[in-house]
């Protein structure tokens, strides 16, 4: 009964971290910033401050990094690419974020290894509905 017991639990272990596990440096900010609209949109505030911190593994930076993330073209609305990476190194990419927010100017900075980069969401139009989730009324106005 104890070795059920205790594959049960690295099961759930496993399936908790997962996401970790199979995402590399952009999709993991990707959650984050999905996690926070989410907040955000659930709440009274108009306003909310992402922070995050690159893991270096698994694909991941180690050093130094760079946050990217590009405008949205009022031509092409799924246009807008959110990027990690490290300053002289690899680099990852994502759309993801742009299911729950969208971006209208060019983000970018440059940090130092450890620091972590905040990212303010701003609810930019507000619907009657309950739950606004994916008609982009987050948007991503700054990074520090």
């Amino acid at each position: 009964m104890k070795i059920i017991h205790t594959i049960a639990a690295v099961a759930v272990l496993a399936s908790q971290s997962s996401c970790i596990l199979i995402t590399d440096a952009a999709t993991r900010l990707a959650y984050d910033l999905e996690a926070g609209a989410k907040k955000l949109e659930a709440s009274g505030q108009s306003g909310l401050e992402v922070k995050h911190r690159p893991l270096p593994f698994p694909d991941g930076v180690k050093g130094d990094y760079f946050v990217w993330l590009q405008a949205v073209r009022s031509d092409k609305p799924n246009s807008g690419t959110l990027a990690v990476g490290a300053v002289n190194g690899r680099r990852f990419g994502t759309s993801y974020h742009l299911n729950y927010m969208t971006v209208r100017k060019d983000l970018r900075i440059r940090k130092k290894a450890g620091e972590p980069t905040y990212l303010m969401l701003s609810k930019t139009g507000l619907a009657d509905e309950a739950n606004l989730r994916g008609d982009k009324s987050i948007e991503v106005i700054s990074i520090r």
